[in-house]
């Protein structure tokens, strides 16, 4: 890759992971000084716990994010237009990630994952949720995260990762038509660890750095390898396609339980229904 195109995509990168591992300090100085989390929100209380991402991680993020936030209300600018914001930067880092620029790429896709959470944050704050919202919303972080698979696999188009990154986009649009399939029964479906924020945050960061482990563990390759991305798309794979069977198996069993709970029909009862079905004489 060109040189310049490299320093470019090196330098914005380093910028947005100076930017929130420069926030830590901070933050962690103001949980020191509340002795606790600075801030409360119900929104992420709400939200299930996930093993792989602790809860100061996530109130970690809204509070480096809250200035943008706040800058998005303040322009009263719409919530889809963020979402499709999202949208456009997954674009953006598919191409970079097709071209090999991985830390472009994968901090890219951490920012699209950003606005998908702003977003909302932006329609709650302004009352502008709404259901025609909420379905743009999904729909549309359907493409992104395809996007951003489609660059993986235009990259790693001649290499065994080709087929992790398939097998990480079934499992991934899996998890979210099982809850979506789930939630259409009555049946929440909401379990398993590998969520779309967990995806997003692993795969972002794996990517983003790999190009710096590339640069110790194949100083001279044309075209890397990018190991620490491999493996992350690699476990991702399988532990997105582990949380999907592990939804379907909830809600297939909370299924059969409500059917095993519906009472049968007595031969009266039956016989009544029979009686009454038959057209007037």
């Amino acid at each position: 890759m060109a040189s310049w195109a490299h320093d470019i995509s090196l330098g914005l990168a380093t910028l947005l992971f100076g930017y929130f591992m420069g926030g830590l300090l901070p933050f962690t100085w103001r949980c020191l000084q509340h002795r606790g989390l600075p801030f409360r929100d119900p929104h992420l209380e709400a939200r299930r716990r996930s093993p792989l991402v602790p809860r100061w991680a996530m109130y970690y993020l809204v509070w480096a994010i809250a200035p943008l936030e706040r800058a998005l209300i303040r322009l009263q600018v719409f919530p889809n237009s963020v979402t499709l914001a999202s949208l456009g930067l997954s674009l953006i880092a598919a191409v970079a990630l097709g071209l090999g620029f991985f830390d472009l790429g994968g901090w890219l896709f951490l920012l699209s994952g950003i606005l998908d959470i702003l977003d909302g944050r932006v329609a709650r704050a302004t009352a502008r949720v709404s259901p025609a919202g909420a379905l743009f919303d999904s729909v549309l972080d359907r493409y992104a995260e395809f996007l951003a698979y489609a660059g993986l696999l235009l990259y790693y188009r001649d290499e065994w990762v080709f087929f992790a990154v398939l097998g990480l986009q079934l499992g991934s649009f899996m998890i979210s038509y099982s809850r979506a399939r789930g939630e259409g029964l009555g049946v929440a479906g909401d379990v398993g660890t590998m969520q779309r924020p967990e995806r997003i945050l692993l795969l972002g960061c794996a990517l983003g750095g790999a190009p710096f482990l590339a640069h110790f563990l194949e100083p001279t390759a044309v075209r890397p390898f990018f190991h620490l991305a491999a493996g992350a798309v690699t476990v991702l794979a399988v532990a997105s396609n582990l949380t999907a069977a592990a939804r379907f198996r909830h809600i297939y069993r909370a299924l059969r339980g409500a059917d095993k709970r519906v009472p049968e029909p007595t031969k009266g009862a039956r016989s009544a229904a029979a009686e009454s079905a038959r057209p007037a004489a």
